[in-house]
């Protein structure tokens, strides 16, 4: 009870709930902020921001939940939030920003600063959902459901410039970035991760040589080769039958999930003679890949854990399921694997209690 009355004070002391709208607040802000993290971010050091179903949670990283027998020790509630008023569907943290994708409402930019303040600096207004999010430069890449992928300048805040929206022909869930550098590798950028592969295994796609993979939902993966002027130069599609969350390098392609289908790889190019699948227990909300080795937020199944060290090959290693109703996102630090849940926050486990290595 006592824990429930601080972050309702608190929610309440940070951002005014609808204050950035102007509308009438929800209900119980603790209860939203404790029942539903969908996705994770690392902000400095010592604080990981979670995107809720009630706006931005901020937990420490050194402040630990009484652990309960069986179960992965867990962060202590939140210690601040900045309230909005639609959920927060993901987080992306670079350069002293937090990018919070909220739905309709589009996506808000704090400042962030020391000991865990917010400070709302931008708003990306965008003509659908926000879901996801990329970032590349100063470009940002918004997975916007019906309405496609949107890009925005977000190099000065207080001047947000749309610069392209693209029609997907789906439901755009997910967007990664692949763009060629001058060693003839590929850059690839996905909620403010790269990875360089050496080979130049992606598809080299118009003028400027850049490539945004998008998860289409029941759409399947569109990849989308844009020009210098961001304009569409090509088109690719890979027909899939079930839902395309999420989207993330690997190898010299790509790793997708299918939602209740499974976990799939695909060549860059979309051939699906390279197309590969493995079974997962129930919805495949997220994917972290380490090495050979996949961690998937695999919905009420938990964490299953799956070995990839022959993409033609893939199997499942183990499923783990806590007690909270759902795995939603998943974040790595170190060597310590933080996993957004249902209902309990942010589990955390330790990957060489998980492979034994």
């Amino acid at each position: 009870m006592l824990r429930k009355s601080l972050i309702l004070a608190l929610a309440a002391a940070l951002l005014p709930t609808g204050a950035l709208a102007g509308e009438e607040p929800k209900k119980d802000p603790a209860a939203e902020l404790l029942n539903r993290t969908y996705n994770l971010a690392l902000i400095g050091q010592d604080l990981v921001a979670g995107g809720t179903t009630y706006g931005v949670a901020l937990f420490k990283r050194s402040a630990l939940a009484e652990p309960k027998k069986g179960q992965p020790p867990r962060l202590e509630a939140p210690f601040a939030a900045a309230a909005l008023p639609d959920s927060v569907n993901s987080v992306l943290a670079a350069d002293g920003r937090l990018y919070a994708a909220n739905g309709p409402r589009g996506v808000k930019i704090f400042e962030t600063g020391g000991e865990g303040t917010l400070r709302l600096a931008g708003e990306v207004a965008t003509p659908g959902a926000a879901l996801r999010m990329a970032l590349s430069g100063n470009h940002l890449f918004v997975a916007m459901g019906v309405s496609g992928l949107g890009i925005y300048d977000v190099s000065e805040l207080n001047d947000i410039r749309t610069l392209a929206v693209h029609d997907t022909g789906g439901y755009a869930r997910d967007v990664m970035v692949a763009q060629k550098t001058g060693d003839g590798g590929t850059q690839k950028t996905g909620d403010g991760g790269t990875q360089n592969d050496g080979d130049g295994g992606t598809q080299k796609a118009g003028d400027g040589g850049t490539t945004i993979y998008v998860a289409n939902g029941k759409g399947g993966i569109v990849a989308i080769g844009l020009k210098q002027d961001l304009s569409l130069a090509s088109t690719a599609r890979l027909e899939l039958a079930g839902d395309v969350r999420r989207i993330v390098p690997f190898r010299d392609g790509l790793l997708f999930s299918l939602g209740t289908k499974g976990v799939c790889f695909v060549a860059p190019g979309l051939d699906k003679a390279r197309l590969a699948c493995t079974a997962n227990g129930d919805v495949a909300r997220d994917l972290l890949v380490v090495a050979d080795t996949v961690y998937v937020a695999d919905g009420g199944a938990g964490l299953t854990i799956m070995d990839w060290t022959d993409p033609a090959a893939p199997r499942t290693v183990r499923s783990l399921a806590p007690e909270s109703g759902s795995l939603n996102g998943l974040l790595l630090i170190g060597s310590t694997i933080y996993a957004a849940a249902d209902y309990y926050g942010v589990y955390l486990y330790e990957m060489s209690d998980l492979t034994g290595k």
